[in-house]
């Protein structure tokens, strides 16, 4: 099978409902049969427009891009609509600035393209790729539009096939992170609100190993200083898939790392988390648990998944940093915690089991109680809450209606099955921002 065809089937497997997908099917046979895809040969799929993944296409008037979906008493729901596909929002910061990811339709190889970008109040600007490098994937962003990630290319590469990255958006400069020294490549994982400190994990091998550790601005240098965290072994392959994560006043990391080594090159890991004093990073075991870390707070609550024979599992690190796991919605199966606020109340997903109506449903837990995300509950459509700032906007994703020009957010499962039978409706996949009325307290 083609590659062409997979990502067809891939699209309609993510979106079981609605006609544009058959539309998108039809479009995309019609591109494959004819060689190449361009604007002329799409016109048919006009709801679904090609979108350039060039140059040309970096920066885009936010108005453009920005649509509110939902307006009421509580706040206001805008989605991004800028890809045929899928958007997602993946961080906002103090300034309800995001960092979101988005396909594209790249009308030059007719494949679609993951990209990044950043929005402001006036602009949406794609993040451009570090010289050298083939892939970027952007993690986290900070107060001052600072976004990290990391790059990668091709193995073989004698200066390293991964690197981490910082990008600047009031310059649109990208710079590469540089590891510890003497190791061969690096990932950066998470960024300080006030972008001074920046968190990720640094390879090297002869011994192999893999450190969580952090960079810090030096003045005097013009540099990023990188410096590895304490650990008990130079060897910790669990914070590759478990990250390493910093809260937004810096004061605190959290990172699963190994805690022995055991015969036959297994690790046993746990949870720890460092405390920054100046120089200093104090490191604490909070649980033996191996546990995947999303997000910690100013208080150094940790929130993140665990995963186990079942599933996986939210959970959240309560007073004396005892580890809770998190309740799903009814009759669910599994769900991520990917966000912590300040006062400790988690989001994330809960997840139907597999089928053809199942699907993700964004939670709130608080004070010991997992409810659907309040704007988005008994609306009977899939979403995603993935991080809150300071003033309570939460972003994430949610699956919208197309009504030819119109966008709009279903009041009821009834609601939206009826819109569903309308030959020109069709539901759509995008990232979402909510901005609530009050700022909780």
């Amino acid at each position: 099978m083609g590659i062409f065809m997979r990502i067809c089937l891939y699209l309609l497997g993510r979106f079981p409902r609605g006609r544009s997908n058959w539309t998108l099917l039809a479009v995309c046979i019609v591109c494959l049969t004819s060689g190449s895809v361009t604007e002329s040969n799409c016109s048919a799929a006009e709801s679904i427009a090609v979108h350039d993944s060039s140059d040309k296409a970096r920066k885009v008037p936010a108005a453009d891009v920005v649509k509110t979906v939902w307006r009421g008493k509580s706040g206001t729901l805008d989605v991004y609509d800028n890809s045929p596909s899928l958007s997602n929002i993946l961080a906002v910061n103090s300034r309800g600035h995001v960092l979101g990811m988005h396909e594209q339709l790249d009308s030059r190889i007719a494949v679609l393209n993951q990209q990044f970008f950043f929005a402001d109040s006036t602009t949406v600007r794609t993040i451009p790729k570090l010289k050298g490098f083939t892939n970027l994937y952007c993690e986290s962003l900070s107060d001052n539009g600072r976004v990290v990630g990391y790059a990668s290319r091709a193995p073989g590469n004698p200066d390293g096939t991964l690197t981490g990255f910082i990008w600047e958006s009031s310059s649109g400069k990208i710079e590469r992170l540089r590891p510890i020294a003497g190791d061969l490549v690096c990932h950066a994982t998470d960024i300080s609100g006030d972008g001074n400190r920046i968190v990720g994990y640094s390879t090297g091998n002869e011994p192999p190993k893999i450190r969580p550790c952090i960079w810090e601005w030096d003045e005097a240098a013009s540099k990023w200083a990188v410096k590895p965290l304490p650990v008990l072994h130079d060897h910790n392959p669990y914070v590759v898939t478990g990250s390493v994560k910093i809260s937004p006043n810096g004061k605190y990391i959290a990172a699963c790392c190994t805690e022995k080594l055991l015969p036959n090159n297994v690790f046993d890991n746990a949870l720890f988390k460092w405390k920054i004093d100046g120089d200093d990073a104090k490191r604490t075991t909070v649980s033996e648990m191996a546990a995947r870390v999303d997000a910690v707070n100013d208080r150094g609550q940790i929130a993140g998944t665990i995963t186990d024979a079942t599933g996986r599992f939210p959970y959240v690190t309560e007073t004396g940093d005892k580890l809770t796991k998190i309740e799903l919605l009814d009759g669910d199966v599994q769900g991520q915690a990917h966000a912590i606020d300040s006062s400790g109340r988690v989001y994330g997903m809960s997840d139907d089991p597999p089928g053809p109506s199942g699907g993700p449903e964004a939670f709130l837990y608080e004070e010991g109680k997992v409810v659907p995300l309040p704007f988005l509950a008994g609306r009977g459509v899939f979403s995603v809450a993935n991080d809150i700032n300071n003033k309570g906007q939460i972003v994430g994703f949610v699956d919208v209606l197309v009504q030819g020009e119109s966008l709009s957010l279903p009041e009821s499962p009834e609601v939206l099955e009826k819109l569903e039978e309308s030959e020109d409706t069709y539901i759509k996949t995008l990232g979402f921002r909510w901005t609530p009325r009050v700022v909780p307290q």
